[in-house]
């Protein structure tokens, strides 16, 4: 068909196919581009950086050449001095192009790939239309000079050195596009020896020459285009291909967990490391349900409502990493994890596939320095720091739902005399016995915290001073009756105060807490504990 055209309208012909590599070329360059951050190695970029410029110059030569006539000016020898000079690019490009085979260079890099295509191109447009010294290819009635001819074959070398410098390399391709380069390489040599043999710039021998072209063009657009986009796990990420067993090893003797779960929750994967950590062989494991048979059953729901609702939606998961208990044969454990998504071709969620290390001590490690850094060692109740942001983020609520809360400072009453009669050990004895009442007693809504050496403070949260003073009143007759049941020489005995934090006039905690402080003392000094509703503004 391509001949029969050429016959008929060789301009039509020639417009045709150099149009067609250049479409091709262009998109090798966004194909290339793309890739790139995809890659392990800069092949295709360069390459696609390489036949933007030779496409670039095609295009010129298409409309420069004889018979286009959009640049009168111009005779047969520049179009023919335009493709020498695409047809060098292209060659040594190739030649070169292996050597990104192995190795990822950083974006700056590129741009100076980039730049240096530039300057070469320019310089070599320039010799050819300003400067007018770039050697003469065609003399028209004579045909070919002999720089033309012998660059032809210079090409046609470097094309060979390109296509056995690939071979060498073909490792580090996907066996399809190793193919179908090389076969594009050598349909551009049977081309380029060709273009040796014309006279006239519409002969057969040039033409030809354009069908190879138009073969090259379309061997390696399959290879860099089809073949990336219809099949990118073989092109793009074959590396990763090559080395499916070393991934398997991995995956096997890797030093984390490693689990595979299917669409119904069961196993369909575990490693070695995974087994170890279970207590179980694979064959043991491999086929169960996991939420049955390795989740507690205090977490179990849960964790299985949040699998098969991720299942269901297709959703992305919204914690990379997650942690959890785990059933063991030696007991729960906690796990943290790495989960991925794993989906088919249509976006549907089929597994889930997650890594997982061993994270028990650490986690108690954690919980325990929780503990110390908010829990005061000798009472067991909240520090004074954790205490008063607790009872300040109450104290914001309670300005929001409109609600009271009692403040209730409290002092052990006669400690510095248990500490120099009795010594400090039973001194804390009775700090540790007050505080245990007090929590005991009071609700789960409400909060107390150690202030001092022998203080504490109480927050009631969403409760009156009458209510407040029943529970007070509840924790002084259990510390009498425990003060009988032991037989103590000393009382054990509380004095306390209140304020009464107003949503409709809301003060600092600190405030609060001071004039709670005052009538604590006043209940000191008193003996009475008949306290009035105190506001520290009253």
């Amino acid at each position: 068909m391509s001949f029969f055209v050429s016959q008929r309208n060789f301009l039509l012909f020639h417009t045709g196919i150099e149009l067609y590599s250049i479409i091709i070329g262009i998109m090798i360059y966004i194909l290339s581009i793309y890739s790139y951050n995809y890659t392990k190695n800069c092949y295709f970029p360069f390459l696609g950086i390489a036949y933007l410029f030779v496409s670039t110059i095609d295009l010129i030569h298409t409309l420069a050449y004889k018979g286009m006539n959009i640049f009168p000016q111009i005779t047969a020898n520049e179009p023919t001095q335009l493709w020498i000079t695409a047809r060098y690019i292209e060659s040594i490009s190739l030649a070169l192009a292996p050597v990104f085979l192995y190795r990822k260079i950083k974006f700056s890099c590129v741009s100076f790939i980039y730049l240096i295509y530039a300057i070469s191109t320019g310089i070599l447009l320039a010799m050819i239309f300003y400067f007018k010294d770039f050697p003469t290819c065609y003399i028209e009635g004579v045909g070919l000079t002999q720089f033309k001819k012998i660059s032809e074959y210079i090409i046609s070398g470097i094309l060979l050195l390109s296509a056995f410098i690939l071979w060498k390399n073909k490792s580090a391709l996907d066996d399809t596009v190793f193919s179908l380069i090389t076969l594009s390489i050598l349909a551009t040599i049977v081309s380029e020896l060709f273009f040796t043999l014309y006279i006239s710039v519409y002969g057969v021998s040039n033409v030809i020459g354009h069908i190879f072209k138009f073969i090259s063009f379309y061997l390696i657009g399959k290879a860099l285009l089809e073949i990336s986009l219809r099949a990118p796990y073989k092109t793009i990420f074959a590396e990763l291909l090559k080395e499916a067993d070393t991934f398997k090893d991995y995956i096997e003797y890797a030093g984390v967990m490693f689990l595979l779960l299917d669409r119904n929750g069961k196993v369909s994967l575990v490693n070695k490391m995974g087994s170890e950590v279970l207590g179980y062989p694979k064959d043991e494991i491999i086929g169960k349900d996991w939420f049955e048979n390795f989740v507690p059953e205090y977490t179990r729901k849960e964790l299985k409502d949040y699998y098969f609702k991720l299942i269901d939606d297709g959703s992305s998961l919204q914690e990379e990493y997650l942690e959890n208990y785990i059933r063991t044969k030696k007991g729960d454990k906690v796990i943290r994890w790495h989960n991925s998504l794993l989906k088919d071709e249509k976006g549907r969620v089929i597994g889930v596939l997650s890594s997982g290390i061993d994270f028990t001590k650490e986690k108690e490690l954690e919980e325990r320095l929780t503990y110390y850094a908010t829990i005061d060692e000798l009472t067991g109740v909240y520090n004074k720091r954790i205490g008063l942001e607790i009872v300040r983020r109450e104290l914001e609520l309670a300005t929001i739902r409109k609600s009271p809360v009692t403040i209730v400072f409290i002092d052990t009453d006669g400690l510095k005399m248990i500490n120099d009669t009795f010594g400090h050990i039973e001194g804390d004895e009775c700090l540790r016995t007050i505080a245990k009442v007090i929590k005991e007693s009071i609700r789960g809504s409400d909060t107390v915290f150690r202030f001092g050496g022998d203080e504490f403070v109480i927050a009631f949260i969403q409760c009156n001073i009458d209510k407040a003073k029943e529970i007070m009143e509840g924790i002084v007759d259990k510390l009498s009756r425990i003060t009988l049941e032991l037989k103590k020489i000393y009382p054990l005995s509380i004095s306390y105060g209140f304020s009464i934090f107003n949503p409709q006039n809301p003060l600092p905690l600190d405030e609060l807490i001071i004039a709670a402080d005052k009538d604590m003392y006043r209940m000191k000094r008193t003996g009475r504990d008949d306290h009035p509703a105190i506001h520290p503004d009253s």
